[in-house]
């Protein structure tokens, strides 16, 4: 769930379930953990970003609008 290589932290593997209800699924210890996306409208794409200013962050599109998001380095993906 973040870039090969250019994370800090330890690297997740997963997906995002789009739609009117996004879903991130994150694989941990040989199942998956779902964490729900708050997002205003629908999420229709995604794809990782990262760069100086955004490290580990993603773009989506929801609701007519480009959003680039991030997830901080504290954020534990591996438990609901």
């Amino acid at each position: 769930l973040s870039p090969e290589g250019q994370s800090p932290g330890p690297m997740n593997s997963g997906l995002l379930l789009a739609g009117e209800h996004p879903l991130w699924l994150v694989a941990s210890r040989g199942g998956l953990v779902p964490h729900p996306m708050s997002v205003e409208g629908a999420v229709s794409a995604m794809t990782p970003f990262h760069n100086i200013n955004c490290e580990n962050g993603f773009i989506v599109s929801c609701a007519s609008r480009v959003k680039v998001c991030h997830l901080g380095y504290r954020e534990r993906l591996d438990m609901p």
